[in-house]
């Protein structure tokens, strides 16, 4: 039940946003700023939406996967394999096997290589040494993983190799 005793200015129908307007200009927030903090939300929501529909593809295409769970996956795992499975990794044929090795050698180069160059990398140091997976790699394999490039013919930059074995995957890597 609404009371019919409003005054002009006081909270209640058809005055919030003058109410609105008057806290925003008593905590001197501009405008500009507010507009921006929505669009940022705003595209928050998306990238979660985004976000959301990329793991329910990866669940629906790989139903018995432990890979992934509903829940507890960071974002950069779920835009790494959706990218290699759907996405530029796609033309490739790669597997998830080929997606968690490829991460590997990522993270002992230290940035993310090219789809194509990765996979040809990650079956040459297969190729070359049978007796050690790609997972169990660490520092002291830079010497193998050299000589796979040379074979493969890939100009790779080794300067940002691990200094020493890395304890997890990384899935992200910011300005290559």
């Amino acid at each position: 039940m609404r009371s019919q005793n409003k005054k002009k200015g006081e909270a209640g129908t058809g005055t919030t946003g003058r109410k609105r307007d008057m806290f925003i200009n008593l905590l001197c927030i501009p405008v500009r700023f507010l507009s921006r903090l929505k669009l940022r939300v705003s595209s928050h929501r998306t990238m979660k939406r985004e976000l959301k529909k990329q793991l329910k593809e990866l669940q629906t295409a790989y139903p018995n996967s432990h890979l992934f769970p509903d829940e507890g996956l960071d974002e950069a795992y779920i835009h790494y394999f959706h990218d290699g499975l759907f996405g530029s990794g796609k033309e490739y044929g790669m597997s998830v096997y080929d997606l968690d090795e490829i991460a590997w050698l990522n993270t002992l180069m230290g940035y993310q290589l090219p789809w194509k160059d990765a996979l040809q990398l990650n079956r040459e140091c297969w190729e070359l040494n049978h007796e050690i997976a790609v997972l169990e790699l660490g520092v002291k394999h830079k010497k193998l993983v050299k000589t796979a490039a040379k074979n493969r013919k890939l100009q790779l930059d080794f300067s940002r190799w691990a200094t020493e074995t890395p304890k997890a995957i990384c899935y992200s890597f910011e300005g290559n």
